[in-house]
């Protein structure tokens, strides 16, 4: 993992902040990444990889470097003195026939929001006072920077970018254009939300760096919002999105659930959520279905999470259709998944005479 800071000037000048991206590269394929924005103080970190290598080194290592990356991020076994690196297996068991060639690599934890210098903003809340926010972020970006230094990981490691268990996490997926307008657009609507509770000394401020990363559409799972017929494998022809993420700690006075709105907290909250929300859609932004979305007012005011209708939008018609076929032909009997939110993604099924599930709209 490398490192990489800057500083862009003012969203509101267009030009010289669109420059200012495509001067980093945003958008390339050439490496992977991740950057984090304080809407406060126009400070960006962008943390870069490289894609670890799948050359086996022979026949026999073969199968270990199919496996998927997600199934190597666990912690080695100690090594044995016959060994000249520790192993990873799926479960975490010995595999003494395999080896690295570079020695085992390191795990590296960083928990950017409980650290000594966060502890004061974090735990006593003081991310909420009126300069507690800009400056609650800016100490998250310097965490991350500090514990993705040269000094601590090396190319042969891995670096684990840890949230709190309680977090609530607003995310969706922008197309970009050439041009990278979009990207601009998308965090100038969290700027201006940022920026509209701290002068209104709002009870409730955006306090974590805005994240993004950019993920190439495929056709591989017919609910994903990035479908994109007739690329099996992400390419560089295929669509490109700007997956952005906005989190919030939860827990004490700020309901994770949205249950409970009835203190000006709750109310700064939720109406935050709905208006960069909706600054998202209005670029034909899709939700992340694994993330919060849907934060729209009931007939009674309250703002409730997974609007039906915001649902609906991430996957095409056509292609609910084809998911509820699929899930008649594997699951007849409805055992597996939640029927409500089977019914609240999909929709009811007019054109088939058989429901969904059991119960479930026909």
């Amino acid at each position: 993992a490398k490192h990489t800071r800057a500083q862009l000037p003012p969203l509101a000048s267009e030009e010289p902040a669109l420059a200012a991206l495509r001067e980093l590269g945003l958008g390339a394929d050439a490496q992977l990444a991740r950057y984090y924005y304080s809407p406060y103080t126009g400070r960006l970190l962008c943390l870069a990889w490289s894609a670890a290598s799948t050359e086996p080194k022979d026949e026999e290592d073969a199968s270990w470097h199919s496996q998927t990356p997600a199934l190597q991020l666990l912690p080695p076994p100690s090594p044995k003195p016959s060994q000249r690196g520790a192993k990873f297996g799926q479960n975490g068991e010995d595999q003494s026939e395999l080896e690295y060639v570079v020695g085992a690599p390191r795990i590296h934890c960083c928990m950017a929001i409980t650290g000594p210098g966060a502890a004061s903003y974090f735990l006593e809340q003081k991310r909420w006072t009126r300069h507690g926010a800009a400056d609650a972020c800016d100490i998250v970006l310097r965490e991350l920077a500090r514990s993705s230094a040269d000094a601590l990981v090396t190319d042969h490691d891995f670096l684990f970018l840890e949230q709190r268990r309680h977090t609530v996490q607003l995310a969706y997926f922008i197309p970009v254009d050439t041009e990278l307008r979009n990207v601009l657009k998308a965090l100038r609507v969290v700027t201006d939300v940022a920026q509209r509770l701290a002068k209104e000394d709002a009870p409730y401020k955006l306090e974590l760096p805005v994240s993004w990363r950019f993920v190439r559409g495929t056709d591989r799972a017919l609910l994903s919002p990035v479908h994109s017929p007739g690329f099996p494998q992400p390419s560089p022809d295929a669509p490109l999105y700007m997956a952005i993420e906005l989190a919030t700690l939860a827990g004490g006075a700020l309901d994770s659930t949205l249950e409970a709105q009835g203190t000006p907290l709750m109310h700064a909250f939720v109406g935050a959520l709905a208006a960069v929300e909706s600054g998202w859609r209005a670029l034909q932004g899709k939700p992340d279905l694994g993330k919060y979305f849907g934060v729209e007012p009931t007939a009674g005011g309250v703002y409730r999470p997974f609007d039906e209708d915001v649902a609906r939008s991430a996957v095409a018609p056509e292609r609910r259709a084809l998911f509820r076929g699929k899930m008649r032909e594997l699951d007849p009997e409805g055992i597996f998944g939640s029927r409500e939110w089977a019914d609240r993604l999909l929709g009811a099924d007019e054109s088939a005479d058989a429901p969904l599930v059991p119960g479930g709209p026909a």
